[in-house]
């Protein structure tokens, strides 16, 4: 059921900002909407009865702010108003965003008003489908209605802000995307500004990490230097790998390489275990090392045990010499077990049995 009352949030966002020039089919509830935010200019007003559509011109914004922007009048697209008729069909749907992301570049703010009218959950996706098509030709304008949704409710403005911020990383306005993420209160400001250099180091990988730099606080500039390093790493991982080890430490390093080693090995093992064998025993090289032994496990059982065996943590070298033995043909295990070094007696009787008993 359609809300009686237009949305107070998008109604102050448009207030705030002085909207210019509108028209298309409204109902009701959009009439009210409207009137609570710009002022009617004299004689715009024309209604046919009936089947027809109402339209209603603007000109003048309230308590008579000037116009920041041009904003040409604009009836609702065909192609919009044929997919939302329809919009409970996937394609149609799909349709329908793709449609609203046009006249978002067209005409964000009509877009935008017509957006906040329909119901959830399709109100959400259709308004952020607005947003990516201004932030496509107006990014400096859907920055700043990011900014002001952020403001009014922060809730509801952390998942369009979010959605800005993936628009400006696609067209390479990560300024933007930071300003939006900084104006944020302080309990969304550090989601948002990970998903922004997030958004940047899909792009520019090296950059993002130079730009890191500006960020005062030590724990934002933590959580925004993982973001860096986990979107880098689906693309590049051998390149975050060697980062993390050249420039990293800590905790930074640990984790960055984690999600290296594991990407790595999805797309290239042999590439993977050469970098390892040119790195020292340690913490990160047993890390790298178990990810390869898994992996080679199902092709290369020898080198599998043998990545094993030079896992440095005698713990974590038992627990992964069970996973290695079991997950091979036992007549296979037992031959190899047998070459690993630095096992206890106990601990090599403790694999045979388990060996033993395995399917």
């Amino acid at each position: 059921m359609k809300s009686s009352a237009p949305p107070p949030v998008l109604r102050l966002v448009l207030t705030l900002l002085g909207v210019g020039a509108v028209a298309w089919s409204v109902g009701a509830a959009s009439r009210k909407f409207i009137s609570l935010f710009v002022a009617p200019s004299a004689g715009a007003t024309s209604i046919a009865r009936g089947r027809e559509r109402e339209r209603v011109g603007w000109a003048e914004p309230s308590a008579g702010r000037p116009l920041p922007f041009a904003a040409p009048r604009s009836a609702v697209p065909d192609d919009v108003r044929a997919a939302h008729a329809a919009a409970r069909d996937p394609q149609q749907r799909a349709a329908l965003l793709a449609a609203m992301r046009a006249w978002g570049e067209h005409d964000v703010i009509a877009a935008v008003a017509w957006a906040v009218e329909q119901d959830e959950p399709l109100g959400a996706l259709v308004l952020e489908a607005a947003l990516e098509g201004g932030a496509t030709t107006r990014p400096d304008f859907a920055a700043e209605i990011g900014r002001q949704l952020l403001a009014a409710d922060p809730t509801v403005g952390a998942a369009q802000a979010a959605v800005l911020i993936q628009a400006f990383g696609h067209a390479g306005r990560f300024d933007l995307a930071l300003q939006l993420a900084a104006a944020a209160p302080a309990g969304t400001a550090a989601d948002l500004t990970s998903d922004a250099f997030a958004a940047w180091a899909r792009q520019s990988p090296l950059s993002a990490v130079a730009a890191l730099d500006q960020l005062g606080d030590d724990a934002l500039r933590r959580r925004a230097l993982l973001a860096v390093v986990k979107a880098w790493a689906a693309d590049d991982p051998a390149a975050v790998a060697r980062y993390a080890w050249n420039s990293l430490g800590g905790e930074d390093r640990s984790y960055a390489i984690r999600q290296a080693v594991d990407q790595w090995a999805k797309t290239d093992l042999t590439g993977l275990t050469v970098w390892l064998g040119s790195i020292p025993a340690g913490p990160e090289r047993d890390v790298g090392a178990a990810v390869a032994a898994v992996g080679l496990a199902p092709s290369d059982p020898k080198d599998a045990f043998a990545w094993t065996a030079s896992i440095s943590n005698s713990d974590e070298r038992f627990r992964l010499l069970q996973r290695v033995a079991t997950g091979v043909d036992r007549d296979v295990a037992r031959v190899y077990l047998d070459q690993v070094a630095g096992l206890g007696a106990g601990e090599r009787d403790a694999l045979r049995r388990q060996l033993d008993c395995s399917p």
